[in-house]
């Protein structure tokens, strides 16, 4: 007897140690998981962010001067703009300081981070190479303004405070409008803090929304992961583009570097009378196009490709402007009603062809201007489109007009970026870190929260498994003991194990 007992305590010892295992096992799985979830910002407008601001992207802050910053691949940097710029602005086009503010997201008063401490100076050695940079700001007389550490806070959704976080504050230049935050590489300044504050850093996914008046939509960016809920369809997969990352000359046109570099092979106006005209004939393998999620209006890379949309739509270059507004990226206009297009492009070849349409109500619509007031107003007698009214970098830029309909994430250490359909109402996000997943139960399971569902189930399972072996080997023990008996005794009438009687065997 001694040792059947003997036998079931080994028995239920292996049975829980097969269940502490495979829990173990199933916990590995989420070995990937940061020990902070990712950090999402909103996308949306930025209005009265500062006293007279009115704008559109991400709302940071330092001290209690707020942002309205833009993700951007053109830069490993954050650059907010310095009050001086408001200076340059009405030197070059003489809007005063509420429309320049507008038009800059907001001014970062440098002085006043100072004197509270909450702005430390660094030197442009502390910067990363940033061969864009310095190409845009070629007329500048201080190209990488005021760079500086700080604490950037997030103040939408749970309150975020990053720490010691490189940017730097610019006071001149023309070529660039909101404040950049720069996520053009894995080591760009704002993931770097990112990583160093515990939260997953590599890459990110972005829903760009809608910048349209009539068809406006919130959009957000996750850092290290997704918002699994803003996509509809399958992934398509690019390569980085990292020739030319630190200044080399492959992988940049005209001073360009572009990381998120692919292939035009068509893009197709559809006319509202169901013609079709090709704004791009692609040869040798297509054209390459720069997707950048800072710029809004389609570039297109050529003044034969620009000519034929303006011959085909009706556009022109607005030649008399009105000196009381602001126009902050300038796209073809002509007078209404619109020319009713819309756009399909289509990336790549083979098994990485995306194809994607953008609706006319992404490509016209009424004339957005800053006014003297700094408020963004429609010009219902001008229609625009989202065409940029010229021609840029010999190089097809696909903005957030052509992001409207598109998500993307990038994927540093992978080396790669992804294009999907998105969702173009509006949603409720569901952030998910890349890699944070469960990879058993016949299949890949997106999402931490998903993934400890799934560790709930195969737990629940095994300990129903478990009673239900206990349970078996109780009952084999009892009816092996009674067995034994029997034969010990041979008698009739023996009492059995559970206190009966029971005939002999003679």
């Amino acid at each position: 007897m001694y040792s059947l007992v003997n036998n079931q305590r080994c028995a239920a010892r292996s049975i829980i140690r097969l269940v502490l295992s495979s829990i173990a096992l199933a916990v590995s799985c989420h070995a990937k998981c940061s020990a902070q979830p990712p950090l999402m910002l909103y996308l949306s407008n930025c209005t009265d962010t500062q006293p007279g601001v009115d704008s559109w992207g991400a709302l940071l802050r330092i001290g209690t001067q707020n942002f309205c910053v833009m993700p951007s691949t053109f830069t490993p940097h954050t650059y907010l703009m310095g009050e001086d710029i408001c200076k340059d602005d009405a030197a070059n086009h003489s809007i005063n300081a509420a429309q320049c503010i507008s038009r800059r997201g907001g001014t970062f008063n440098i002085d006043s981070a100072k004197s509270q401490s909450i702005y430390v100076a660094a030197s442009e050695n502390d910067l990363r190479p940033d061969t864009n940079w310095q190409e845009i700001q070629a007329d500048s007389k201080k190209p990488f303004g005021e760079p500086g550490f700080t604490t950037l806070a997030v103040p939408i959704g749970p309150v975020q405070d990053l720490t010691h976080v490189l940017v730097s504050a610019i006071t001149d230049g023309q070529n660039h409008n909101l404040p950049h935050l720069g996520i053009a590489s894995a080591n760009a300044t704002f993931l770097s803090a990112l990583k160093n504050a515990g939260y997953p850093a590599d890459g990110w996914g972005l829903n760009a929304g809608s910048t349209t008046k009539e068809n406006a939509r919130a959009g957000n960016i996750v850092f290290g992961g997704y918002d699994e809920a803003s996509i509809r369809g399958p992934w398509t997969s690019y390569p980085i583009n990292f020739d030319g990352q630190e200044g080399g000359a492959n992988g940049s046109v005209g001073g360009r570097y572009c990381p998120l570099e692919v292939e035009v092979q068509s893009m197709d106006l559809r006319m509202r009378n169901g013609s079709t005209v090709s704004l791009v004939e692609a040869s040798n393998g297509g054209l390459k196009a720069c997707i950048e999620p800072y710029d809004t209006l389609f570039r297109l890379s050529s003044s034969q490709s620009l000519s034929l949309f303006r011959s085909t739509t009706g556009y022109a270059t607005d030649s008399l402007p009105d000196p009381s507004y602001f126009v902050v990226e300038p796209g073809l206009i002509k007078t209404p009603p619109p020319s009713g297009f819309s756009l399909v492009i289509t990336l790549g070849s083979g098994p990485n062809t995306f194809t994607t349409t953008i609706p006319n109500s992404e490509l016209e619509q009424p004339r957005t201007v800053i006014d003297t007031e700094g408020r963004r107003v429609t010009q219902a007698n001008v229609t625009e489109s989202r065409v940029f009214e010229k021609t840029v970098l010999n190089r097809i830029v696909l903005g957030k007009a052509f992001l409207s309909q598109v998500y993307l994430r990038v994927r540093f250490e992978e080396k790669r970026f992804e294009l999907a359909q998105i969702v173009t109402d509006p949603v409720t996000p569901r952030p998910v870190e890349f890699d944070c997943v469960v990879k058993d139960l016949g299949g890949t399971v997106g999402g931490l929260k998903k993934g400890l569902i799934a560790l709930g189930v195969v737990v629940g399972v095994l300990l129903v498994v478990v009673v239900g072996m206990l349970i078996f080997v109780k009952r084999f023990a009892r009816g092996y003991a009674r067995r034994i008996l029997r034969k010990k005794r041979g008698s009739v009438g023996a009492p059995d194990m559970d206190g009966g009687l029971r005939e002999g065997n003679g």
